[in-house]
């Protein structure tokens, strides 16, 4: 066998020892992330905070049409609490409305949260699917 030959080898040993390295590395922090996902505190979505639950204010869901374009404004006016983004735009998602641009606003207990949004394809929405998705939005929220 070579000198170059032998160079070879070691460097190609060296590289395969770096990368099982890494792979261990990654197994390790894989393990410990699962293990701190057991241990830590589950929290409960949308579960009203104590200071919330005292003011309780009602909720108010708006949705109107900008101009006549096929981009409508929902404004949600609400408790704010643990996981309300995540319920807001999961009912949208399964309605099949993307959320375009958000503008989040919390005061103290009471989220003023307002979108913009379109429908699939940018479709316009009739009346009946804007008061369907202001009452699945409100059962969802509730």
């Amino acid at each position: 066998m070579s000198n170059e030959e032998i160079l070879q080898f070691v460097n190609a040993f060296e590289d395969f020892m770096k990368h099982a390295e890494m792979e261990e590395s990654n197994f390790r922090q894989r393990s410990e992330y699962e293990q701190y996902q057991k241990e830590s505190k589950v929290i409960k979505l949308s579960e009203r905070s104590r200071q919330a639950t005292h003011h309780a204010f009602d909720t108010k869901i708006s949705i109107l049409q900008i101009e006549q374009s096929p981009i409508y404004q929902l404004e949600v006016i609400t408790d704010d609490r643990n996981g309300l983004l995540s319920l807001i735009s999961e009912e949208l998602s399964k309605e099949e409305i993307s959320i375009n641009h958000a503008k989040i606003n919390t005061l103290g207990p009471r989220a003023e949260d307002t979108f913009l949004i379109t429908y699939k394809n940018h479709l316009k929405m009739n009346e009946k699917k804007i008061s369907d998705l202001i009452k699945k939005l409100n059962a969802a929220i509730e």
